[in-house]
């Protein structure tokens, strides 16, 4: 049990340093009887190689194709051959309001309200296989008259590449990459 103090803003910080012979599982910490927040205490396992995704440009315009190179490397700098690499591509919705008034500013709430959705999508769900370098490509054409039907939702996309890539053994690390299609 220890007193802390609450600040200026009604919030209190502490840390906790867990043994080393701490019992892994779920722990509470209590502000007052019923005011509690809950945490885990689990064995830190590092992710047994690294995951990297790149595309040859950073920004897209519609029918072009995009040409995704996964890499795949242990830490100490052998590709890792034999992977699986499963992958989905989804898209966002892209705003970016140039405005130069004397009223703009990222954080003024009005900005980010309505008529500003997600416009979430799931494009596709793939499976390729690392080469013996480490590697993998996936190309991909990025038709907005094929992908969206709707005229209106044909304006520029955020398109997000999730990759998880499995190793012989089974274990799995993801990555994650970005960018804007017009």
């Amino acid at each position: 049990s220890k007193d802390l103090e609450i600040n200026e803003f009604g919030t209190l910080n502490t840390s906790l340093i867990l043994g080393k012979d701490t019992p892994l599982g779920m722990y509470r910490a209590c502000a007052k009887e019923f005011s509690c927040a809950y945490f885990d205490g689990q064995e830190y396992v590092p992710d047994p190689f690294e995951v990297n995704v790149k595309t040859d440009k950073g920004e897209y315009i519609s029918k072009d194709r995009a040409k995704i190179e996964i890499e795949a490397n242990h830490y100490f700098g052998v590709p890792l051959e034999g992977g699986e690499v499963t992958y989905t591509i989804s898209s966002q919705s892209y705003y970016f309001d140039r405005y130069s008034d004397g009223y703009f500013s990222f954080d003024r709430r009005w900005y980010y309200w309505s008529p500003h959705p997600y416009g979430e999508k799931f494009i596709l769900r793939g499976k390729t296989s690392l080469n013996s370098e480490g590697k993998a490509k996936i190309s991909q054409e990025f038709d907005f008259e094929e992908l969206f039907k709707n005229k209106e939702d044909r304006k520029s996309k955020i398109i997000i590449v999730g990759v998880t890539v499995k190793n012989p053994q089974g274990r799995c690390v993801s990555a994650q990459k970005s960018f804007i299609v017009h």
